[in-house]
């Protein structure tokens, strides 16, 4: 039986783990943290429950819920059916989500800015084979600059800043300068998705994918190399209650965030290495309000424009998601804000009193009532993600495609995560299941 090590159980780890012991692989997840699940976790705070990283699922993630399927729990995903919110002059539009007819209605854009759209509509049609969720790379001849730049020369600054900067921000933690131009098309293509959650939070499902897996949590990957000149097996550092040892496997899945994977990955690995070194990522700090009494609970989140906000990308109003009254006591609510990355960037390091009044102070331009209405019993809780997201900079799609190509046929080392698909859950699940097949047909041969 091939042995099979995969350093990090969020979710590319846990799918390229699910699908290889599928295959009758010996597989061993080692994971540094307390529990599974990388970016996607529920955390409880007193009688409050909210999700700190993803905060739903879009029902284009295909491959995620064909796993979610597979392992018998479908009916645990709900569908989100409140509205959301866009912010525009000072004033809170509510709309229904991912619906671009609501935004060609809405105020939020003026009319020489919809009849503009009417542009992305036609390049969108002549790409589209090309705008797969589930495979960002296939769009890699659009990767020709920065969405900021595209934007701006094709259409104009509204659009820009009041329908596209939100998205940006909000879901990836990064300015459209600091993205590829193939993000525009790709997520146009995307505004029509329904949104699920998942009972008992997010966190719930690499919870489940776990399950079934021989996973070892609080044991560090220190170093992953070749156990000499002649072996292809790999060698695997670890250190598990405070003592290290060394494990050795036919192939190792590195499924850790970018600049984690490169500094345990030893000289040898020089392509792998010189494809991480590149990879950037964004930052964000989660602040969750515990409220005493719910407010607009027939709206779920709101995606805020940086022209008007300077530290918040998103609101998310937990108390307005399905079920929302096993997760919290009853009669209160729950308010979790992300901020930007440039408001990770100004806040990372403060106090964390200094961190919770910075982000109170821009949420009462939203809710100007919400400081009388603060939970009493449970103060703001902060989750710092100092690498939240990697940045599909300008030219990354087209790198992703060189690794891929060279994956294909490597021989006892895979990267693995969201930055090699696209920078979301789907992502990290549809490349590690990738992967997982690569391996498991590797070894039928």
């Amino acid at each position: 039986m091939k042995k099979v090590i995969v350093a990090g159980a969020g979710l590319a780890g846990l799918s390229a783990a699910h699908k290889l012991r599928n295959a009758g692989c010996e597989v061993v997840v080692l994971e540094s943290q307390s529990e599974v699940g990388g970016r996607c976790q529920t955390k409880r705070e007193n009688s409050f429950e909210f999700d700190t990283g993803a905060q739903f699922f879009s029902s284009f993630n295909t491959n995620m819920f064909g796993l979610i399927d597979k392992l018998g729990a479908s009916d645990e995903l709900i569908a989100i059916k409140g509205l959301a919110g866009s912010w525009r002059d000072g004033k809170l539009l509510k709309l229904r989500p991912g619906s671009l007819l609501d935004y060609i209605s809405s105020p939020i854009l003026s009319l020489t800015s919809k009849l503009l759209l009417l542009k992305l509509v036609f390049r969108m049609v002549v790409h589209y084979r090309q705008l797969d969720w589930q495979a960002w790379d296939r769009a890699y001849a659009l990767d020709h600059g920065d969405a900021a730049s595209y934007i701006r020369e094709t259409l104009d600054e509204d659009i820009l800043e009041y329908l596209f900067q939100p998205f940006f921000s909000g879901f990836w933690y990064a300015a459209p300068e600091e993205l590829s131009s193939a993000f525009v098309l790709l997520l146009f293509k995307h505004l029509g998705a329904r949104e699920f959650t998942y009972r008992g939070g997010l966190g719930a499902l690499p919870k489940l994918l776990a399950g079934n897996l021989n996973v070892k949590l609080e044991c560090k990957v220190q170093k992953i190399e070749p156990r000499s000149p002649s072996d292809t097996r790999l060698q695997v550092t670890v250190q598990c209650d405070g003592q290290n040892e060394q494990m050795s496997a036919d192939v190792v899945v590195c499924a850790l965030r970018a600049p984690e994977a490169l500094n345990m990955l030893s000289p040898d690995f020089r392509d792998e290495r010189n494809f991480l070194k590149n990879i950037r990522y964004g930052s964000s700090i989660v602040v969750a309000f515990p409220i005493e009494q719910p407010i607009h609970p027939d709206m779920w989140g709101i995606l805020l424009p940086r022209k008007e906000f300077d530290l918040i990308a998103s609101v998310v109003l937990e108390h307005a998601k399905p079920e929302a009254e096993k997760r919290m006591p009853k009669g209160k609510g729950c308010i979790v804000v992300t901020s930007s990355n440039i408001g990770a960037k100004i806040l990372m390091d403060l106090p964390s009193e200094e961190v919770a009044a910075a982000i109170l102070a821009e949420l009462k331009l939203i809710f100007p009532t919400i400081g009388s209405i603060l939970s009493t019993n449970t103060p703001p809780v902060i989750i710092r993600h100092r690498l939240a997201q990697p940045l599909f900079a300008p030219g990354h799609l087209k790198s992703i495609r060189h690794y891929k190509s060279k994956r294909q046929h490597a021989k006892s080392l895979f990267l693995s995560g969201d930055y090699l698909n696209n920078a979301s859950t789907e992502g990290a699940v549809t490349d590690g299941l990738e992967v997982g097949q690569i391996i498991a047909q590797r070894f039928s041969r």
